[in-house]
């Protein structure tokens, strides 16, 4: 692909004109760390970028932390100072058309061409703005838009919905307002179960060296054999599956989703490469606010996930069918109880409190070091349905991670297919590329 040839044209930061006090960062969202996150979305006709500016300051209203910055109080406890610094927007003017972006044209490596990286270090208690806006005009009228934000600010589920929100006023449509970024509400549950202890394993303390240790082979692996890989998987294949499955499984069973049969087809097929004999274990992420005891907000704008995960053995994903191994894929009830969460949550105020959350680890990341796979599922989230007046995108990119993951997006068209995302070593990413790319 050719290097990006853009120029600067445009620069504003943006604020709501409007404040809010200091909101503490949870135990989630400092685990979540302060890095930069770029989402691309690629428009074949750009959209109107004053239009865009308009309503996203009528966001940052609604929002107003979104304009904040990161600074630690006294006792160096991170928090939003909702002072209305502002957002950044961008706007470039790009040589050239608009690339034709897709599977088997994905940004790849050129990602970074077209954001800005943001490092941790960088955010606390520097004049850092949390969100930035990058947009991309070429001179064929296409445009690709690129969000980097803090992710210590929000979730995908909280990210996606503010792009629609975003999107649909831009568009001149309303707008749900019932947003509640109060962060003190996941803090007092934390607060309230302090001392109930935390079992589950899913994150765990990691002393300094060993900690070191772990991000030194994920930075080798990341330079020495992590590829990204995007294929799709035509709607057609996805059906003779599900018919297949009703073949198999009783009458009565309610049928098996499109991101689980997808999820075991991964599986299924890279575990034959697979360094070593381990168990395969899914890495999922549960959304809390859909946790009824914990009665958080259903639009609560921060982090609000935990972890959970699910082992197969490498026996298992080679005996027996798509249709059995996905119809398995569920945690263990006990694993995500809300007492499970609960202590999740108590963890993460003590940690918080006592400055140490940097020491945690998940564990379904350290798995990928050997035979662990970290989900990400996109698939119900509006991707493709952000229409800033100029029609929906034809694109949606990320960055690759330093461990193996599967992210799950519906095909730009919806129309019954998925695209996955997949980061893995280079064999496994190969296996791919000979199934859906002939290659």
């Amino acid at each position: 692909m050719p290097k990006l040839e853009s120029t600067l044209v445009s620069q504003k930061i943006l604020k709501g004109g409007v404040t809010c006090p200091r909101q503490y960062l949870t135990g989630v969202d400092i685990f979540n760390t302060h890095t930069g996150i770029p989402i691309t979305l690629v428009y074949e006709t750009g959209p109107d970028v004053e239009a865009m500016q308009r309503a996203l300051v009528e966001q940052i209203k609604l929002q107003p932390p979104m304009a904040g910055r990161i600074r630690t109080d006294e006792e160096g406890l991170p928090f939003i100072d909702g002072n209305d610094g502002g957002v950044v927007f961008r706007v470039h003017r790009a040589k050239g058309t608009l690339p034709r972006f897709g599977p088997t044209n994905h940004m790849a490596e050129s990602l970074k061409h077209y954001a800005k990286p943001i490092f941790p270090w960088q955010v606390v208690n520097k004049d850092m703005p949390l969100y930035h806006f990058d947009v991309h005009q070429f001179e064929c009228g296409g445009a690709v838009l690129c969000i980097t934000g803090i992710h210590s600010l929000y979730d995908g589920a909280m990210f996606w919905h503010f792009m629609k929100q975003w999107a649909d006023a831009t568009r001149g449509q309303p707008v749900n307002t019932s947003v509640d970024f109060d962060r003190s509400k996941l803090i007092q549950i934390g607060q309230d179960h302090i001392d109930l202890p935390y079992t589950a394993g899913q994150v765990y303390q990691m002393g300094l060296l060993k900690r070191l240790s772990v991000y030194a082979r994920f930075a080798w692996q990341l330079f020495t054999s992590l590829e990204k890989g995007v294929f799709r998987i035509p709607a057609s294949t996805i059906e003779a599956w599900k018919a297949q499955a009703r073949s198999e499984l009783p009458p009565d069973h309610p049928g098996l989703s499109t991101s689980d049969l997808v999820t075991l087809h991964v599986l299924k097929e890279i575990s034959p490469v697979m360094w070593c004999d381990k168990d395969r274990c899914v890495g999922i992420v549960i959304d809390l606010r859909y946790k009824r005891r914990l009665r958080l907000p259903r639009h609560f704008f921060g982090n609000a996930l935990g972890q959970a995960e699910v082992r197969y053995s490498k026996a298992e994903l080679e005996r027996d069918s798509l249709a059995q191994l996905a119809n398995r894929f569920k945690p263990p009830a006990e694993s995500v109880s809300d007492q499970t969460f609960t202590s999740f949550l108590a963890l993460m105020e003590r940690l918080r409190r006592a400055k140490k959350v940097g020491s945690l680890m998940m564990k379904t990341a350290e798995d990928t070091l050997e035979a662990g796979l970290v989900l990400n599922n996109c698939a119900h989230f509006s991707t493709y349905e952000i229409d800033f007046g100029t029609g929906t995108p034809c694109w949606h990119d990320n960055a690759k991670v330093v461990y193996r993951m599967l992210m799950l997006c519906t095909t730009p068209e919806r129309d019954g297919g998925m695209d996955i995302h997949l980061t893995a070593r280079k064999e496994e990413v190969a296996v791919f590329r000979k199934l859906y790319v002939g290659s």
